[in-house]
């Protein structure tokens, strides 16, 4: 199935107020991070994150034995650990409205800028960007 918005969301987040390029997280912190979303979200098998040294690999979420992979020179940040993230919670749905959706969520909510819907539907809109309802979206809890 092609994916369609792939490189209009890629686009999108590069160009966020709330993408912090220059802010690597250390292995700990990242760590915390995915526990504390597993926690949060009630998610019974934790999830692996394999951290990797190369720098030209992408970051990646694999829905079978829940992993995330993360270059450390580049994706150990709150955008791209919440990008991964959502790939878990939305298995074979790629960049779709409903992955969009579920990744502006954790941005409200997990993210410390803490970006509100209406400033995240309003930046999709800009980019024609298609998502779901924010406010009824599963995981807004």
């Amino acid at each position: 199935m092609r994916d369609k918005q792939r490189n209009k969301v890629y686009t999108w987040e590069h160009k966020a107020s709330w993408r912090r390029k220059d802010e690597l997280l250390d292995d700990a912190q990242v760590l915390h991070i995915v526990e504390q979303l597993d926690t949060k979200l009630k998610f019974r098998l934790k999830t692996t994150v394999r951290f990797t040294n190369r720098k030209n690999q992408k970051a990646t979420a694999q829905n079978f034995g829940k992993i995330i992979t993360l270059p450390r020179s580049w994706a150990c940040t709150w955008a791209v650990i919440l990008h991964e993230y959502a790939h878990l919670l939305e298995p074979g749905y790629q960049h779709n409205a409903r992955f969009v959706s579920t990744f502006c969520v954790l941005l409200k909510n997990f993210h410390p800028d803490k970006p509100t819907f209406q400033e995240l539907s309003a930046s999709l809109r800009e980019h024609n960007i298609e998502f779901s309802s924010l406010h009824g979206n599963k995981w807004e809890k």
